[in-house]
């Protein structure tokens, strides 16, 4: 097969005035025509791309391209429309927060797309820097501040110049900082490449790259991250590092190098992405994942049982568009190919999806503030290309993907009025209304949200003035920083090593928030370096007759694992220590279940603790389905409890009035019966803290109280695949039924067996079948061992800075990777509306459904145009495949001509402290893809009334609304997760706003087109 010459590429943004277009995609030697409004521009492409020159582009021109690679001209390329410019300019550039007087470049943003930028220095008045913006509004300027050597403080002056007219100026102070950071490259890197990713740069410094002894290329880094692109390729079977250093007339001198990082030959990993998603119309695709000096095969067929036509090759670049001679249908199925050293990889394919029978206006997000950074635009559907408007005149564009909302990057003054619209297969929406005008604000003082860890590579950050820049130091280094369009913004960081703290910049002004000192992270080794472990033995256990099970004998047997440094002796001296208690579920006797926890209890004793694997092979042994034995499980947990308290070799090392339970399958909900025993029978064993990793359910007349509670489960989890049929194998219940302060914490891939090492050695019973779709083994065992650990540092520990892992914002980085949805319910709190279900802590009886009024008596409502369905349902007749026994709402909408549809319920005036949060649970309905699209998160947006000011949250800042797991071995289950907006987050987004008195909650269904979801257990927690 021949592949087609692709159509070449003209990137957006364009404005008015621009003299050069960036044209890419080409074929080295074709011949290039750049149309603009039907005068054509020509140029023999030299390599793979083009800076044609062109007379100064006029406003709304319209530009075109194609190609001659020999065989004829390609079709035109999609049109590119030239933006008009605001002349002259209303706003200045953005600097950074400080400039050090030896930086040799300096990032400036905020700019028309091809304005030249301007730097003066203060002090003497002179010109140190020019450059030209580039598409996103951006520029990396060289500057030459040596005029400010020995004359102290100084300040950076900046303005843009577009169309020969020159805009007001921006400032930022010149300091002295010169300390150059050590760099981090970013492997893999692969033989013939071209490029090498670094991190953890001194902005404005200059970094050379060394292969081995031959320097490949420098460059000046204007931020503390960057993709370097090199002239020459790496070579697999040597070394790359990155060196800092300074080399200007008042500064000089190497940094630290990073570490050596070694190139290999292209495999796998080379993979590329087709970015999803791809919509009937489409003339663009965008690619993922593409290696500098790799080559781009597209290749498309009309469905999945047609052949492909290829179009290409094309060559690689920082820009993931691809144009394409033609418009994709409905059906296509479209992959690429990536080629590199003769190594190629072929992408997933993606499946073009039909086009929205109307393309709804898009809904901006207020605040939008001068000085800020971007536009919260929402209400987008798939695919969509979304551009922002001020007074009319372009001042960005973005492209939304999967996303229902996207942070588009602008720069707007006070009172302009914004509006934006989106494009999805070519078929453009009608602005948003109503326009949405640009306001005042002063940065507030950004809260790191913790917990934060050494190592952590993000950090959360609440308290935020939209539109402000946030950065994370420490002490002075710049860690990393965003461009914030939310109260609740997520900042990439180099690995935390210290105290760290945030600042806020808008309009010049810098707000800084308290240093908050990093935990040690819990997945990490603790403080006992070579914990010891031994096996232990009791007598006999006559273990009572119960409801579930007659009278026998348990031997008390099992692996005791204990903090230690030498892997023989406690540590002499040491605070006793908590104990933990873990009880395996059923299998095959004989294999030593017990032992298949060890991973864990070594991670937990390293930690401090001391931890017994208990053996229940022979309670197992007496268990069937009509006897499932549960109450027995709970007595012998305790009576395990009182053996280790009275044995005289661990005579003054335990602390039994500090005692966490682990329980795993029927262990799991044997933990739960411990506990139940414990407490409605007033026994006094000290259990604080219980966890059930994929618990059965067969007592379903008990309820978890009195200690703290965490489920861990997985969505290939075997139980959880079988558990709409069979309620004595839904964990969910019990959660459900716990008292709080409790979490469950939902993981897609995880399963039954992996937690377990010798039931993976034992057969993998039932799960074998599907253990290569789940996560592996490894990633099992660091779920247990972090987020268990986390749980019992807080409440055995009183180490209170790791409750905040289960509590469904922040996770622990070894966590990051993964998908992880926790339910948390807080004490204390304030029920605005758990919609009927009786709750005993908080002294509501259960009641009748009432969509109509919520748990405080007071009116609920919902209204608008695209509202389908609404009422207060009952999980269990819901039609859903919800695993929940609980009430809430649930609400439909699918708006006609714009997204119109809220739900709001009264909160009489309720006051939140200011360290408090609203909470609730929300879940998408499934199965329903004609309003939950497949693999697409729900969103929504959260205000809070005080009856005069209101503040609005997306409730997708906190955390996805996920679509459910539903690949071929998961459950396909649509649990809900929790979102906890802080309270800090909404007095961001409207300083006004009162907190201490909320009069409603509305739930504004507009930050996606269509959706069906349930909502419950809306609160107010302190």
């Amino acid at each position: 097969m021949v592949a087609a010459t692709l159509v070449p590429v003209i990137h957006e943004r364009i404005a008015q005035c621009t003299t050069s277009v960036l044209v890419e995609r080409l074929v080295p030697g074709a011949q290039l025509v750049v149309s603009v409004d039907g005068t054509e521009y020509s140029a023999i492409a030299s390599g793979s791309s083009v800076q044609l020159a062109v007379p100064p582009l006029a406003g709304r021109a319209v530009l075109r391209a194609r190609q001659d690679a020999g065989s004829g001209f390609t079709p035109w390329s999609a049109d590119v429309e030239v933006e008009e410019a605001l002349l002259p300019p209303a706003t200045s550039p953005r600097l950074p927060e400080e400039v050090g007087t030896c930086r040799q470049c300096v990032h400036v943003s905020g700019l028309v797309p091809g304005a030249v930028v301007e730097l003066v220095l203060q002090s003497t008045g002179g010109m140190v820097g020019t450059g030209t913006a580039d598409g996103a509004g951006t520029a990396c300027v060289d500057v030459d501040l040596s005029a400010n050597q020995g004359k102290g403080a100084d300040v950076l002056g900046a303005r843009m110049v577009v169309c020969g007219q020159p805009g007001p100026s921006s400032s930022a102070p010149v300091t002295g900082r010169t300390r150059l950071e050590k760099p981090q490259v970013l492997g893999p890197l692969f033989g013939c490449q071209r490029m090498v990713p670094v991190r953890n740069l001194t902005p404005g410094a200059r970094v050379r790259f060394e292969m081995g002894t031959d320097e490949l290329g420098n460059l000046c880094s204007c931020e503390a991250a960057v993709n370097a692109w090199i002239g020459s390729d790496l070579v697999a079977g040597r070394q790359v590092r990155a060196v800092p250093y300074w080399d200007s007339a008042q500064c000089s001198g190497d940094g630290p190098p990073s570490d050596w990082v070694p190139v290999v030959p292209p495999d796998e990993r080379i993979k590329p992405v087709v970015l999803p998603a791809l919509v009937a119309g489409d003339r663009t695709i965008r690619v993922g994942n593409q290696i500098a000096n790799a080559t781009v095969v597209v290749r498309i067929r009309p469905d999945e049982h047609s052949d492909f036509e290829e179009f290409g090759p094309a060559a690689t670049s920082e820009n993931p568009e691809f144009g394409l001679n033609a418009p994709l249908a409905p059906g296509n199925v479209v992959t690429v190919v990536q080629t590199l050293c003769t190594v190629a990889v072929e992408s997933d394919p993606v499946t073009v999806l039909p086009g929205p029978a109307v393309v709804l206006p898009p809904v901006v997000v207020p605040p939008v503030n001068r000085c800020g950074a971007g536009v919260l635009v929402a209400n987008l559907h798939q695919g969509a290309l979304v551009r922002v408007f001020a007074d009319g005149i372009p001042v960005g564009a973005a492209w939304a993907g999967e996303r229902s909302s996207v942070e588009v990057p602008v720069n707007v003054a006070a009172h302009m009025a914004i509006t934006a619209t989106q494009v999805v297969g070519g078929v453009p929406s009608l602005p948003s209304s109503p326009p949405v005008e640009v306001g005042v604000a002063e940065p507030g003082v950004p809260r790191i949200l913790e917990p934060v860890a050494t190592g952590d590579r993000m950090v959360w950050v609440s308290h935020v003035t939209p539109g402000a820049r946030i950065t994370v130091w420490s002490g002075a280094v710049q860690l990393g920083s965003v461009e914030a369009t939310e109260p609740v913004v997520q900042v990439p960081v180099a690995a935390l090593a210290g105290p760290v703290h945030a600042t806020a910049l808008l309009c010049g002004t810098v707000a800084r928030g308290r240093d908050v000192q990093p935990i040690a992270p819990p997945s990490g080794t603790g403080g006992f370096s070579q914990p010891g472990e031994g096996p232990k033995s009791y007598a006999d256990f006559p273990v009572p007759a119960g409801v579930d099970g007659a009278a026998f004998t348990m031997p008390i047997q099992g692996q005791l694992y204990f903090p230690s440094n030498d892997g023989k002796t406690w540590p002499h001296g040491a605070r006793k220590a908590p104990l933990v208690v873990i009880a395996h579920g059923y299998w095959a006797p004989g294999v030593g279940s017990y032992l298949g926890y060890d991973y864990l209890g070594r991670h937990l004793a390293r930690w401090g603790m001391a931890v017994f694997s208990l053996n229940l092979d022979v309670v197992n042994g007496e268990t069937n389905h009509t006897d499932a034995h549960q109450y027995a499980r709970g007595e012998i947990i305790l009576h395990a409890i009182d053996a280790l308290a009275s044995d005289p070799g661990l005579a003054g090392k335990l602390d039994t009035s500090r005692v966490g339970l682990v329980g795993h399958s029927m262990g799991g909900e044997g933990v739960v019966l411990a506990q139940h025993l414990n407490a409605s029978g007033a026994r006094g064993y000290g259990i604080r803290a219980v966890v059930s990793i994929a618990p059965t359910n067969y007592r379903t007349e008990v309820s978890l109280r009195d200690a703290k509670y965490v489920q861990i489960l997985g969505s290939m989890d075997l139980l959880s695949r079988s558990l709409l049929g069979s309620e004595w194998l839904n964990g969910f219940r019990i959660y459900d039924r716990a008292f709080s302060p409790k979490s469950h914490t939902w993981i897609y891939g995880a399963r039954h067996n992996a937690f377990n090492r010798v039931w993976l050695q034992n057969g993998d019973t039932f799960e074998a079948g599907w253990a290569d779709a789940a996560l592996p083994p490894s990633e099992h065992e660091n779920i247990a061992r972090t987020l268990i650990n986390a749980f019992f540092q807080d409440v055995l520990f009183t180490r209170h800075a790791y409750a905040g892992y289960l509590e469904g914002t922040v996770l622990p980085e070894s966590l990051r990777q993964l998908e992880v949805y926790v339910q948390h319910r807080h004490e204390p709190r304030t029920v605005i509306d758990n919609f009927g279900d009786p709750d005993e802590q908080a002294a509501l009886a259960a009641q009748p459904l009432d969509k109509t009024a919520n748990s405080l008596t007071l009116p609920a409502t919902a209204e608008g145009a695209g509202l389908l369905f609404w009422d207060d349902v009952q999980h269990t007749a819901s039609g859903a495949a919800t695993p929940h026994e609980t009430q809430s709402t649930e609400l439909a909408w699918n708006p006609p001509m714009a997204a119109d549809v809220r739900y709001s319920t009264a909160a009489g005036g309720l006051a939140a402290t200011p360290d408090g949060a609203l909470s609730f649970r929300v879940g998408q309905f499934y199965p329903d893809d004609s309003l939950n699209p497949a693999g697409a998160a729900a969103d929504l947006l959260v205000t809070l009334d005080d009856g005069g000011q209101q503040a609005t949250v997306r409730a997708g800042a906190i955390g996805a609304i996920p679509y459910p797991d539903v690949r071929p071995a998961a459950a396909g289950l649509c649990p809900m997760r929790s979102i906890r907006i802080p309270m800090d987050a909404f007095t961001a987004a409207n300083a006004s706003f009162d907190p201490g008195s909320i009069q409603r909650i509305i739930f504004s269904l507009t930050a996606r087109p269509t959706g069906r979801i349930f909502v419950d257990d809306i609160e107010i927690t302190s």
